[in-house]
């Protein structure tokens, strides 16, 4: 439903009520909603992507000077590769396997691991995926980057359960696995996987076609259909368990289509019989949300624990 005043065509309000709802909106206003950097009201749309820039990367460097790692570890068949944080943890320690956002086209691992600090601290096992970005790789590709990414890793820790967390496109990406189908996820993958940490992500990837978000993406009609989570209508039943924690959340200050998406997907994952639980971070936006990672006393930092607190109770097997 979008709202306007006598003297249209002025949009003063737009209330996401179905997952439809986005078809109705002037190409003016989709991009909008499809542009994070314009929603918290104290930054302009320059500072908040210049000051997430300069956060990311001083947080990364200062995690790969104070951290053991090990970094560079190739995997999959298209060169690429992830860095392991606190290598110096038992062999067996929970591994939070992390994909960053920056829309399937920016980042890498080099600038992703600013909260890995906070998350070794933790006592767990951090590990930082690159993946092959648009234009040179598809986002089906990039899919099938961190099923592969997830395999490698696990074959190196085969006593770790993993926590599966992403931001952003990261999000999109890793919640696809929920949905990959028992040959390529079999159940001895799929039972080692204790949480999935999923925050401000995209769900329903028709919303980017007619943007310019889809200009270097170049997905079809189709495309944006089967790469997106909110329209699957099955998930992996390895999934379907009591110990899975699924936690997806998303900052007050994102637009309504980013709000909409997290808490339909949520509910769209509860419809399908598993157990997500939805968070609105308050006095957040789509980049101070995931910065929050670093401070351990923060509520997203929180929310991992959580996450984490449920899978040290668990053997590899299940519950103790």
């Amino acid at each position: 439903m979008i709202l306007y005043t006598k003297d249209q065509p002025h949009l003063v309000g737009l209330v996401m009520d179905n997952k439809d709802a986005w078809k109705s909106l002037p190409l003016r206003e989709l991009e909008k909603q499809v542009s994070p950097n314009l929603w918290n009201p104290s930054k302009n749309k320059v500072e908040i992507v210049d000051d997430h820039i300069k956060f990311i990367i001083n947080g990364s460097d200062e995690a790969r000077k104070n951290l053991q790692h090990k970094l560079d570890i190739p995997y999959g068949e298209n060169d690429a590769k992830f860095d392991v944080y606190g290598t110096n943890l038992a062999a067996h320690s929970t591994i939070f396997f992390w994909v960053h956002g920056g829309g399937w086209q920016l980042n890498s691992k080099e600038s992703s691991s600013f909260f890995a600090e906070n998350v070794v601290r933790e006592g767990l096992m951090c590990i930082i995926v690159g993946y092959n970005l648009a234009p040179e790789a598809s986002i089906q590709a990039m899919r099938s980057d961190i099923r592969s990414a997830l395999k490698k890793a696990m074959t190196m820790y085969p006593k770790s359960r993993f926590i599966i967390g992403g931001h952003s496109a990261g999000a999109h990406l890793t919640s696809n696995l929920l949905h990959t189908n028992t040959l390529e996820l079999p159940k001895e993958f799929c039972y080692r996987i204790s949480g999935f940490y999923l925050i401000s992500g995209v769900y329903d990837m028709r919303v980017l076609m007619p943007t310019y978000v889809n200009i270097t993406l170049q997905m079809t009609p189709s495309d944006s259909v089967e790469l997106s989570p909110l329209l699957k209508e099955a998930v992996n039943p390895h999934f379907i368990r009591e110990d899975l924690r699924i936690t997806l959340a998303v900052g007050q200050y994102e637009s309504p289509l980013f709000k909409f998406q997290t808490k339909a997907y949520s509910k769209h994952l509860h419809n399908m019989k598993l157990k997500p639980s939805y968070y609105l971070s308050p006095n957040d936006d789509h980049f101070s949300i995931v910065e929050e990672l670093k401070n351990s006393n923060s509520f997203m930092s929180k929310l991992l624990h959580n996450i984490f607190t449920n899978s040290s109770k668990l053997t590899l097997g299940g519950k103790l």
